[in-house]
């Protein structure tokens, strides 16, 4: 008999290495720069034949991806509300709407994309949509709406300066909903931009960057849904330069026969 779960998790790894196998040195994105810089290091890196999964590793990273993949249709489902109720208030919505902001110092971009962009006679709405298996309670400890969520909002506040924005918040069980207004922070910018940088210079200069979600304990919660987790497991926590050449190759003042004593060096330690 054909094994559907099997069949589910690799087209779902499929479409996650697919989707990672597109991200290019230079442009990042809103959604990865909220979360652990380690993580985002990893999706831009090229794995090869030697980190094929074994079926445990398949299993589990399958389970993660039914997470992320339970938010999309909760995404759709969620814009076709909005698209209905738009249409009888006489507006228009616009879906995924591509955002662009350039870095020109350190030559690199920040992509995202607005999940809802709502234009009325009121003007210009962003709502971003969020799966999550319980809704907490205003009276818990958990923070709402998730700083890193707020962070992906910053950049389409400055794309678009005079839109309101907030973060809905669904039960994929329940359908319940709950929604947070989000105002532009430029100290959070400022956060979040920091992080592209630093994470533009540890890919340039092939440095592993800190696992901070390891190193943050309200942030350890990132590694249940992390699909790099068996690999970081392996490295150490700091950040460390890799034992091969920068993606940026030798500095202009550096002889070329200086290449081959730095290639002589990686052979000989290993």
């Amino acid at each position: 008999m054909i094994d559907i779960d099997k069949i589910i998790n690799k087209q779902l790894i499929k479409k996650n290495e697919d989707h990672n196998r597109k991200r290019q040195i230079g442009e990042y994105y809103a959604t990865d720069l909220g979360t652990c810089i380690r993580k985002s290091w990893y999706k831009y890196q090229e794995w090869g034949e030697e980190e094929i999964l074994d079926e445990e590793d398949e299993e589990e990273l399958g389970k993660q991806l039914r997470i992320f993949e339970r938010g999309h249709v909760m995404q759709d489902w969620i814009t076709e509300r909005l698209e209905a109720h738009v249409k009888e208030i006489g507006g228009t919505l616009r879906e995924e709407v591509s955002v662009v902001i350039p870095c020109l110092e350190e030559q690199f971009v920040v992509r995202g994309r607005i999940d809802n962009l709502i234009q009325t006679e009121e003007g210009y709405q962003i709502i971003e949509v969020k799966s999550t298996a319980r809704i907490p309670s205003p009276r818990g400890k958990k923070i709402m709406p998730q700083p890193h969520h707020v962070a992906q909002v910053m950049p389409y506040l400055l794309y678009s300066p005079n839109a309101k924005a907030g973060i809905l918040y669904i039960e994929p069980a329940s359908l319940k909903t709950v929604f947070y207004e989000v105002k532009f922070d430029r100290f959070a910018m400022g956060e979040l931009w920091k992080k592209a940088k630093d994470l533009h210079h540890c890919l340039i200069d092939n440095i592993l960057p800190i696992a901070e979600a390891k190193r943050v304990q309200h942030e350890n919660w990132q590694c249940k849904y992390c699909e790099f987790i068996h690999v970081c497991d392996a490295q150490p926590i700091a950040s460390v330069a890799q034992n091969t050449i920068p993606i940026n190759g030798c500095k202009q003042e550096t002889d070329p026969t200086d290449i081959n004593e730095i290639l002589d060096g990686i052979k000989g330690e290993e």
